[in-house]
């Protein structure tokens, strides 16, 4: 009997964490402006960075964004843990509001603004983007 407890308490915390995960995803989402996969025409691949630190419209995160430069602009894409989501910045509107060299232990980073996009690349995936 007890057994049939513990395997329906596995249950619960597997449902309810994976409840808790689609919550978070869609806050994130929501929080950082972009939804799902972009729709537009990007061009040829041309370069792809390594996975970075980065804050999108407010949203820090680390290790979970990279960097896809086409001919027409940049790709911003999430990890799939944090939702696999993607922001695309056209080479036209970006616009470069601060860079900040390293110094000892801050890294680099440089401040982005596309649109109604504000964007924070740190360490090496601020000289992704020129």
């Amino acid at each position: 009997m007890k057994e049939i407890y513990v395997f329906y308490l596995f249950l619960l915390l597997v449902l309810l964490f994976a409840v808790i995960r689609l919550f978070m995803v869609k806050f994130l989402r929501q929080a950082s402006n972009t939804e799902g996969k972009v729709k537009v025409s990007l061009g040829k691949l041309e370069d792809l960075s390594a996975w970075g630190n980065a804050a999108i419209n407010g949203v820090r995160v680390n290790k979970g964004i990279r960097i896809a430069k086409y001919e027409k602009g940049y790709l911003l894409k999430f990890k799939m843990l944090y939702g696999g989501s993607e922001l695309w910045l056209p080479k036209e509107s970006i616009n470069i509001t601060s860079l900040k060299e390293r110094r000892f232990l801050i890294p680099a980073m440089k401040e982005i603004e596309s649109g109604e996009n504000k964007v924070i690349l740190y360490g090496k995936l601020a000289g992704k983007i020129v």
